[in-house]
Formats: C-alpha cells, sequence, structure tokens
C-alpha cells in the first residue's frame, strides 16, 4: 500500500494508468485504518475508470453523426468549423478512434500546422498564430462535446496550450482611404454604397447588416432593430443623423419592389450572403490593402470613442456582453492619440510651470 504519514496526518498517492490520485486520509488515526481507507478510495476510483466511455468511435464518424448537426443547430459559425475540420480529420486521419487522439498528437498537429503554409491561387503566406489556435479550440471543443454524449472519456487537449503571441488586430479605415473608397463604389459596385454607410454610420457586423429586413427599420423610432446577431441577443441601435437619409431611400426601394430584406440582390432576387469578393475588388481598385469588411465595425468603434462617446454606451451599440470587448475595439487613432496629448498641455501645466520658476527665483534671491 502506498500511504504515507505527514504532519501527523496520513496521506495517499497511486498513479493508475499514468495518471496521479493523491489525496488526505482524513478519518485515519491508525496505519492499518489509512490502507482500509485507501482501499475504498482506489475501488471508487477503478469504477469512475471502468465506468467511462471507450471512445472507440473514429473522429470523422463523430464529425459527420454527432459534431456537425449540433454545430448546425447550435452555431452561426458552423460554416467555418466545418472548413476547419477538414484540416483536423486530414491530420488525425479519418479512421482515427476519439481515444487514440493523445495530448502529444495534439502537440504535432499544433506544431505542423503553424509551419504549414496558407497556400492561395497566385502565393502562400505563413500561417498565422490565430489560425492555428482557432482549431485548436475547434478540437477542444469537438471533445468536450464527445465526452457530453459519453462517446469519449478525456480531453487531450486540456494538456495543449495555445501559441503565444496571438496579435488582435488594428486595423481601421483611415480618412484618405475612406475617400478613395467612395469614388470606386460605382457602376457595378454601387450597391456597397449603402451597405459600406450603415457599417461605418451604426458599428455592426457584416452578418447583422446584410440580415436586415425592412421592418427591422423603425425611422418613427429613430432605431434600427439588430435580431440576427452572433450571440443570439437582439439589440436597438440609434439611428444617427448622417445615417436616416441613407436608410429612407433603402426603405422606400425595398417597399416599393415588395422585398424583405434592405439588402437584396437584383439579379438573383434574394438576399445577399456575402459581399467579400465585390469588397475586395473595390478595395483594391481603391487602393487600399488589408483592409476587411469587419474593419469598417472597428472603424466605428474607434471613431467614437475618439469623439468622447462613453464606453457603456458604445458597448451597447456594438453588442458586445464584456465591457473589455469594447475597450479592444475602441483604440485610439493618430489623431485621437495626439489631441490626447495635446490636451495635457493646458493651462494648468504653465501655472505649474510658473510656479517652479517662481520658487527658483526666491533661492536664488536669498542666497544674494
Amino acid at each position: 500500500m502506498s500511504v504515507y504519514k505527514r504532519n501527523g496526518r496520513w496521506h495517499f498517492t497511486k498513479t493508475i494508468d499514468g495518471v496521479r490520485h493523491r489525496g488526505a486520509l482524513k478519518t485515519a488515526r491508525t496505519k492499518a485504518q489509512a490502507e482500509e481507507t485507501e482501499r475504498k478510495k482506489l475501488r471508487e476510483i477503478h469504477e469512475g475508470v471502468v465506468g467511462r466511455p471507450s471512445g472507440t468511435i473514429s473522429i470523422k464518424n463523430f464529425v459527420d453523426s454527432h459534431y456537425l448537426p449540433w454545430a448546425k443547430t447550435n452555431k452561426r459559425s458552423w460554416k467555418s468549423d466545418a472548413s476547419r475540420l477538414k484540416a483536423i480529420l486530414a491530420f488525425f486521419g479519418e479512421k482515427k478512434q476519439l481515444r487514440q487522439i493523445s495530448t502529444f498528437d495534439v502537440e504535432r498537429f499544433k506544431i505542423e500546422r503553424r509551419k504549414t503554409p496558407v497556400t492561395r491561387k497566385y502565393k502562400s503566406s505563413p500561417r498565422s498564430i490565430a489560425a492555428v489556435n482557432r482549431e485548436l479550440r475547434l478540437l477542444s471543443g469537438l471533445f468536450r462535446l464527445a465526452i457530453a454524449f459519453k462517446l469519449a472519456a478525456t480531453n487531450p487537449c486540456q494538456g495543449v496550450r495555445v501559441l503565444k503571441g496571438e496579435c488582435s488586430r488594428d486595423r481601421y479605415l483611415l480618412p484618405d482611404e475612406e475617400a478613395r473608397l467612395w469614388e470606386v463604389l460605382e457602376g457595378s459596385r454601387a450597391h456597397l454604397k449603402p451597405m459600406v454607410s450603415v457599417l461605418l454610420y451604426a458599428g455592426l457586423r457584416e452578418g447583422e447588416l446584410l440580415s436586415l429586413e425592412v421592418v427591422d427599420v423603425d425611422l418613427n423610432r429613430n432605431r434600427i432593430a439588430i435580431r440576427k446577431t452572433k450571440t443570439d441577443e437582439s439589440r436597438q441601435a440609434p439611428i444617427s443623423s448622417a445615417l436616416r437619409p441613407i436608410l429612407v431611400e433603402l426603405v422606400q426601394d425595398a417597399e416599393f419592389r415588395g422585398q424583405q430584406y434592405l439588402f437584396t440582390n437584383r439579379l438573383t432576387k434574394t438576399r445577399y450572403g456575402r459581399i467579400k469578393t465585390a469588397w475586395m475588388t473595390a478595395c483594391k481598385l481603391a487602393g487600399i490593402s488589408n483592409l476587411h469588411i469587419h474593419d469598417l465595425r472597428r472603424t466605428f468603434g474607434t471613431r467614437a470613442a475618439d469623439n468622447g462617446a462613453p464606453l457603456t454606451g458604445l458597448q451597447r451599440v456594438m453588442g458586445h456582453k464584456r465591457i473589455e470587448t469594447t475597450m479592444v475595439y475602441a483604440r485610439g487613432t493618430e489623431d485621437g492619440m495626439e489631441r490626447a496629448v495635446n490636451a495635457a498641455q493646458n493651462p494648468g501645466h504653465k501655472s505649474v510651470t510658473n510656479l517652479l520658476d517662481r520658487r527658483k527665483a526666491k533661492v536664488v534671491n536669498g542666497r544674494n
């Protein structure tokens, strides 16, 4: 038996299947009592281990039969999950059983994915730390669901740390870029102009923008109802004076055409699903690089904070659950940071300087 006494109290330690179990035997007063209590605890541990799921289902079968159906019901981002799962299945192999995937395997996956470049049509680029960490979190979520369904016993991702150095994106639309952007939003790209306006003036996400229906715009109350959100919690956003005439025109046009959604493709008669291709073309023509459509939401938050908007109000408008998220979006622009530095140069600063000069003069006069 592996019992021992320390500081007047009996303890036990035992390693089972590579897992160390230990603890204090508080009720034991003698070694015999300690050994008997240890036997009871080991039986409990053994029954727990034996009764756990075997995890014999393959990762491919679990993804197809359990994870993806669950994700389609519970996650708006399930398509992104399905895309990332391709790399996970390719690495581990479709026939690999859940119980056969170890922490070491997950570590190897992390290292290999970081070394594997992202290959596009004309060029390849290094895979970002953020991309690898998203795949790790997805794999961990997959195992958590398997445990909940009693199809796996443990989560091998728990012993794997995500990669350090993940930088949050700090890109927003600059004033000179905005001027060039408006110039190219004409002709075949004219449909982007009101979309960009709503994103810049209301701080919506792309999915929230394209899900807007005519009934969501209340021009009497001057509010936009945002119902299909990332967090599944609806919110209201006030309509600014700059945005109101744009929404009035959009609502009138949609009602005239009998359209349900505010932004409907004239050719397909259905709402837009994504505007990525048109957006990238517009940015290229405007000479703008590395600007995502989501950066317009970041631009809204940054500009609002720069102009003195209270963070709590900005949090409600943008639909953030945590104020820390709003603080990340509300980074200062170059102009905003310059204003912050210049704001410190107030009359009070001059008064302090004058006070120091007067004290110095007194000292000098006193010595003379």
